[in-house]
């Protein structure tokens, strides 16, 4: 007796970047947060600027991947 294999039907893409809900995943944001914080030599006090600055990085790149080609 033969068993079919079931298909699964592929789950929406979503960017490496970003989450379901097309926000960067706060683990994402943090990453490349401390890389900026180490690209400016490790200056203690900016912490929020950074943050907010890798945000704005990774909402620009999710902007051009889903802009129309």
């Amino acid at each position: 007796m033969k068993t079919q294999s079931k298909v699964k039907k592929p789950k929406k893409q979503k960017s490496a970047i970003h989450g379901a809900n097309g926000k960067p995943e706060c683990e994402d944001i943090a990453l490349f947060a401390y890389y900026l914080w180490e690209q400016q030599g490790r200056t203690h006090g900016h912490d929020v600027d950074d943050w907010l600055e890798a945000e704005s990085q990774l909402d620009e790149v999710r902007s051009r991947e889903s802009a129309p080609v």
